[in-house]
């Protein structure tokens, strides 16, 4: 349902004739409450009612869905679509933690079907956009969010509509009164690093920002060269594709950072080729789901190293950075065009890589000092 609507609101806001500027508002919105739900949802859902926790996210697409059916009401959709949904995800990835058995074949197992669906989400959008036009795709997210919280609720016994909303309603109340007791505030303990640790969430910042000032406009990129925003289902849905088959090797490289540097250095190319020949889009696509495989598994086995606390740091520091560009990104494209947006982007995701592989390389030598001079 996520992967549904993530394009959604760029897409309403095209089809009103509204600016680039204002879909990269769009996109920093969306993104600095992915941050809040990031922070939130993950500890909250810990001592939250799992059942409760599932039906508030069901509540909460349902109540954003009606919001884009209207333009004016975009600001408080995303809002909403951002945050709320989050509850239900991490109730179930806390559910699966929690199960008995293999942790980390139980969280492999999840988040295999997590990029299963995301990969259908896709697909629907492509279809659906095929039959509907984009202003008739909120109602179809309505509606396929009431089929799938009726199939969950029908699951685990529940009253169906009226039971999701009495639960949300509960889970509601109970958050009030956390936040009311000031019990909420520990939820920000756990976030932090070590001074060592500044020039990896350095690059992951640069990598962040760069890619967001041309992926938060690929909605009025695609439309720009091809006329039809609503492609970018289907490309979303390649991408997604070849993200999934890039898994399969990225376990046998050494150097997963200088791979995803490799992949999404030269998917550049393909962006300033496409506005020769449209269909150049399309390996763009390819070479960017490919290059956030092994970019991810870089990020994962940094943060194994460095502990816990960095992965909420890492997720912190890239929404941030991510967040940034995307609110400079209208204006960069308004200003300069596709061209400019490659180029900006292409001279930050260059640098990226510059402060920890200098750091790397200086801990390197200092190691090779310290075993010269012995004990």
């Amino acid at each position: 349902l996520m992967s549904f609507y993530w394009p959604l609101p760029a897409l309403i806001a095209i089809d009103n004739g509204m600016s680039a500027k204002f879909i990269g508002f769009l996109v920093a919105l969306n993104t600095l409450c992915q941050l809040v739900s990031s922070i939130f949802w993950p500890r909250y859902a810990k001592f939250a009612d799992r059942t409760r926790g599932i039906s508030l996210g069901f509540i909460g697409i349902l109540v954003g869905s009606v919001l884009l059916q209207n333009a004016g009401t975009l600001i408080p959709a995303v809002i909403i679509l951002s945050i709320v949904p989050g509850a239900t995800y991490h109730s179930l990835l806390n559910e699966v933690r929690n199960s008995a058995g293999s942790l980390s074949e139980n969280v492999s197992g999840f988040l295999r079907k997590d990029s299963l669906g995301r990969l259908i989400g896709f697909a629907i959008g492509t279809i659906g956009a095929l039959f509907f036009r984009t202003s008739q795709l909120p109602i179809l997210l309505f509606t396929l969010t009431v089929f799938f919280s009726l199939v969950a609720s029908g699951m685990s016994g529940g009253r169906g509509l009226a039971s999701l909303v009495d639960d949300s309603l509960t889970e509601l109340i109970t958050i009030d009164r956390h936040v009311r007791s000031g019990k909420v505030l520990w939820l920000i303990n756990g976030i932090g690093f070590e001074r060592s640790a500044a020039p990896y969430l350095l690059t992951s910042a640069l990598f962040s920002f760069g890619f967001s000032t041309v992926f938060a406009q690929l909605s009025v990129i695609i439309e720009m060269i091809f006329g039809d925003a609503s492609l970018l289902y289907f490309m979303s849905l390649v991408s997604r594709f070849f993200m999934i088959l890039a898994y399969q090797f990225t376990g046998r490289v050494r150097s997963p950072l200088l791979f995803a540097y490799a992949l999404r250095s030269s998917m550049m190319a393909f962006l300033f080729l496409s506005t020769v020949n449209r269909w150049f889009m399309v390996p763009f696509f390819i070479f960017s789901g490919a290059g956030l495989s092994f970019l991810l598994t870089f990020y994962n086995l940094r943060n194994l190293r460095l502990g816990s606390r960095m992965v909420s740091m890492n997720l912190s520091t890239r929404l941030v950075a991510y967040s940034a560009g995307s609110y400079l990104s209208g204006i960069i494209l308004e200003t300069g065009g596709i061209i400019a947006s490659g180029l900006v982007s292409l001279s930050v995701i260059l640098l990226a890589p510059v402060p920890f592989l200098f750091s790397e390389k200086v801990l390197k030598r200092q190691r090779t000092i310290v075993s010269l001079r012995g004990p």
